[in-house]
């Protein structure tokens, strides 16, 4: 009886590797490289660390190095891993990679103006969609409102704001920012007026 041809070695399907992840509003997005021989991916993921496909919740069928998680609750931790899947076979996961999804801030103000008025100053600004609430900064230095400098006023719930703490023949410049689930805008430009 003669030898019977070697059976041919199919190599095993290599775990992903490279694995990232890229947070924002609501979503994280996974990316990893792609594994020669794979027709698809399998992501599995948790609130917990240490996740398996046993334990994880598995997002399948994904035919590109990508996967884009949405409908998620910001500040919450998300634990990923990435398998790789062929007719026959399920690699072995990747590395484990986390992230935190998180809002962006709100938009800068706009429409900034100051007027001066007897012993006051009236700033107004543009409503922002997304914004809880606006803090003003106000500076007697060009440029100082802007850079965050000088009083701070915060927790403003209008798009108004008097200003009594003033002094006759001082110019007071005035930056506005908003602020949201995503934290605090960058400062409106810069407006100033005399009271």
């Amino acid at each position: 009886v003669g030898a019977q041809p070697p059976t041919p070695v199919v190599a095993a399907l290599r775990a992903p590797g490279g694995v990232s992840t890229l947070s924002s509003d609501g979503q994280i997005t996974i990316n990893w490289n792609r594994v020669e021989g794979e027709t698809s991916y399998n992501v599995y993921f948790s609130n917990s660390p240490n996740v398996t496909p046993a334990n994880g919740t598995k997002a399948g069928g994904i035919t590109e190095p990508s996967y884009a998680h949405t409908g998620l609750k910001n500040n919450s931790m998300y634990y990923y891993i990435v398998t790789a899947v062929n007719a026959s076979e399920e690699s072995l996961p990747s590395g484990e990679t986390g992230a935190r999804p998180n809002a962006s801030p709100p938009a800068v103000p706009t429409g900034v103006a100051a007027s001066g008025g007897e012993g006051k100053i009236t700033v107004r600004w543009t409503a922002v969609a997304d914004a809880g609430s606006y803090n003003i900064y106000r500076s007697t230095e060009p440029g100082g409102a802007r850079a965050k400098k000088g009083k701070n006023v915060s927790g403003i719930m209008t798009t108004s704001y008097q200003d009594a703490d003033v002094k006759k023949r001082i110019m007071y410049f005035y930056a506005v920012t908003a602020v949201g689930d995503g934290g605090e805008s960058p400062a409106s430009g810069e407006t100033g007026a005399m009271p």
